[in-house]
């Protein structure tokens, strides 16, 4: 009888046992549990390589309300690149900061001029800044025409300069051959005498003119560890002065123009 009782207390206490840490154990998270905690863990990527406070939190929520957004464009690969486990050296995500692209002006600029992916982004565009699809299609006709008009502008300049004018195929052709298209990426002289080389890839707005040339605007620089600012120089202001004719551009864009290039600065030792 005793080794019965005491075996019927040994099960009691064992069972009081698993119910009072079963009472102290945390319950799951929430979802707005969880979207905080991810929402500060992306923050804390950010700031880790190069980003201020309020520049990651603007990163972060231009990536999950803005995706189309040069903020978005330029954060996402910077987070990602952490998540899938490659290593990038701290400054790498400077360019959010050095371009102002992730601070409300600037995102309320991208909500009136870039298109919105989705009808839920543009609402979330819609409920923080106030930009209409009225208001957006407005904006983007009148940069349109400014850019025509500047394009025009810089047509009649180089007939003016140019003597005889060159064309594509013959002299009644629409189209002339505009020197922008054989501009080259210079290497950095400081890095041809340290001995350097490098890589960066370039995310730009891509348009093709009247002249029927594309061209790269608003872009946004990453490099690898070990590639100089030097070389970032070199790269913007290669694409600040290049032009591709439709013929040879073969850059992938998005539906709203952005696309990714990489520009490699290796020595030719042949």
């Amino acid at each position: 009888m005793s080794k019965k009782r005491n075996r019927k207390i040994a099960i009691a206490a064992i069972l009081l046992a698993t119910s009072v840490q079963s009472a102290h154990a945390r319950p799951p998270m929430t979802d707005d549990e969880w979207t905080a905690y991810e929402e500060s863990h992306a923050q804390f990527i950010f700031q880790q390589f190069g980003a201020d406070p309020e520049t990651a939190r603007w990163a972060v929520w231009a990536m999950k309300h803005q995706p189309s957004s040069r903020c978005a464009t330029s954060a996402r690969p910077v987070f990602h690149s952490i998540e899938g486990g490659m290593t990038l050296y701290p400054g790498a995500g400077e360019g959010m900061v050095v371009d102002h692209i992730c601070e409300p002006e600037a995102l309320k600029h991208d909500a009136l001029t870039i298109p919105p992916f989705s009808p839920n982004e543009a609402e979330n565009e819609r409920l923080q800044w106030g930009v209409t699809s009225d208001a957006r299609n407005k904006a983007i006709a009148a940069i349109l025409e400014r850019q025509k008009q500047q394009q025009k502008q810089d047509a009649r300049e180089y007939r003016k300069n140019l003597r005889p004018p060159t064309y594509l195929t013959s002299p009644d052709s629409k189209y002339f051959v505009n020197p922008c298209q054989s501009v080259e990426v210079q290497f950095p002289e400081t890095a041809q005498d340290e001995n350097r080389e490098g890589h960066v890839d370039a995310t730009c707005h891509f348009q093709k003119g009247d002249d029927n040339y594309w061209r790269a605007d608003s872009c946004h620089f990453s490099v690898p560890e070990g590639t100089g600012k030097d070389f970032i120089q070199s790269a913007r202001e290669f694409l600040g002065a290049k032009c591709w004719p439709q013929d040879s551009f073969d850059i992938k864009v998005n539906q709203s123009g952005v696309g990714t290039v990489g520009i490699g600065f290796r020595f030719n030792y042949q």
